[in-house]
């Protein structure tokens, strides 16, 4: 026959004590004949209430991690609802062969992927722990106060940048930072203090790999940390992720260490094509000169947006289709070029009236 659903209700099994390890086999009787094939192994209870879900199935979750997908305390038994666009991949990927795909979750439900508990005391060995091509930093001797990274290396494409734009927004992708006040896997999961922390993104449909991070004190009280990936209730479009890292900043570093890019980026603007006005984003890895110019498809400069030095960071200029001389340019195809000395790029734009 085709794919069904075998499955019993919700609470029928009842684990007889706490469980570090469960086991649930999928057997052929020494008398069966045939072929038969299963996918999709799930793990859901509290009837219909929030739980964390452990899946080994499509999505080939990492060793440690958990899904926590809609409707309602997980899938609760549904291939459907985001579930199915939540995946390990070969597409894409930053850091060996695999990466972490989001991909258009429906309608207006939550979906994420999140971390195992790892401690915050001494006790913690030194050196990494890494599953697939996911590596968090042993964080030895974290302490109250100390301040903490979360990065992630995320690339983009299909995205609403309207949408995207509205920090704080249900559309929006965020990192979320979780304390426990539990360390051990039997001691239930003790969560005290979590955050959404959405993510800016530069004002542009698709981007490259680039790192982004928030920064969080540690929280008095706080055991162990985990970190979910989670795209909003009303997020559209495509993430891939890569490399997420925790690691403790030294006092030196949260004094002085700004979000710096890894690399010079100029992004394609949005809305193109535009009426009236459009937005030009821009990556700087280091303090530069920077020179961004508006030229018609001749190669005559239209206007000159800017020309000053710039910290490293991530800049958005608006142009608004007017020349220097503050009128109205006609409509056609422009080209916007950035120049910081060791960096030169060029971009097409359409102006449509």
């Amino acid at each position: 026959s085709g794919w069904i659903a075998d499955t019993n209700a919700v609470g029928s099994a009842i684990l007889p004590e706490d469980s570090y390890t469960t086991i649930i086999k999928f057997v052929a009787g020494k008398n069966a004949t045939g072929t038969v094939w299963a996918d999709d192994f799930m793990l859901y209870g509290r009837n219909g209430s929030w739980a964390g879900q452990d899946w080994n199935t499509q999505v080939g979750v990492p060793t440690g991690w958990f899904y926590w997908l809609p409707p309602g305390g997980g899938n609760d038994g549904r291939l459907s609802d985001g579930y199915e666009n939540t995946k390990i991949t070969d597409e894409e990927s930053y850091q060996g062969k695999y990466s972490l795909k989001f991909e258009n979750l429906p309608g207006t439900h939550d979906g994420f992927v999140g971390t195992k508990k790892y401690l915050l005391d001494a006790s913690t060995p030194s050196g990494r722990v890494t599953s697939n091509s996911y590596d968090i930093t042993a964080l030895k001797d974290a302490k109250p106060g100390d301040v903490l990274r979360v990065s992630v290396w995320l690339k983009a494409q299909n995205l609403d940048p309207v949408e995207m734009s509205q920090i704080g927004d249900q559309a929006s992708f965020g990192i979320t930072p979780i304390f426990h006040n539990t360390s051990g896997n039997n001691e239930g999961w003790g969560e005290f203090w979590s955050r959404d922390i959405p993510l800016k993104f530069p004002s542009v449909t698709s981007f490259d790999w680039m790192q982004f991070y928030v920064d969080v004190p540690v929280q008095e009280g706080a055991k162990s940390i985990s970190v979910r990936l989670h795209p909003l209730g009303r997020f559209k479009g495509t993430i891939y992720c890569d490399l997420l890292e925790v690691r403790k900043l030294d006092l030196v570093d949260v004094e002085t260490e700004e979000a710096i890019p890894v690399q010079y980026t100029l992004f394609q603007n949005y809305p193109n094509p535009f009426n009236p006005a459009t937005v030009i984003s821009y990556a700087l890895p280091k303090q530069s000169n920077v020179s961004l110019k508006i030229y018609d498809i001749l190669g005559r400069e239209v206007r000159s947006l800017l020309n000053s030095e710039q910290a490293p960071g991530m800049y958005k200029v608006e142009w608004d289709g007017k020349n220097d001389f503050g009128k109205k340019v006609a409509t056609g195809t422009y080209i916007y070029t950035i120049s910081t000395g060791e960096f030169v790029q060029s971009k097409k734009m359409i102006l449509l009236k």
